[in-house]
């Protein structure tokens, strides 16, 4: 479970995307994070391989466990989330 995997002082996280050989990613939630206690599960756009960003209280990004440096495989998509440049 990712909460596994987390730094010790994490409380939050987000996921990112690159879309269609976009240069840059596109993350989720688009503001704030997802928490991590009680676990929140992601709501993304497509189901894809997500890069996986922690976050402390403080919003302060925390460094990738190693076990996570690949990212993560999301099956289960929100199909009410989109692309920012969707509607």
């Amino acid at each position: 479970m990712l909460v596994d995997w987390a730094p010790e002082e994490a409380t939050g996280y987000r996921l990112a995307i690159r879309r269609d050989n976009e240069p840059s990613l596109t993350y989720f939630p688009r503001v704030g994070v997802f928490d991590l206690y009680p676990i929140e599960p992601p709501q993304v756009p497509i189901a894809g391989h997500y890069v996986v960003t922690f976050y402390d209280r403080d919003g302060a990004s925390l460094k990738t466990p190693s076990t996570l440096l690949q990212g993560l495989f999301v099956e289960h998509p929100d199909p009410i989330i989109r692309f920012p440049n969707e509607r």
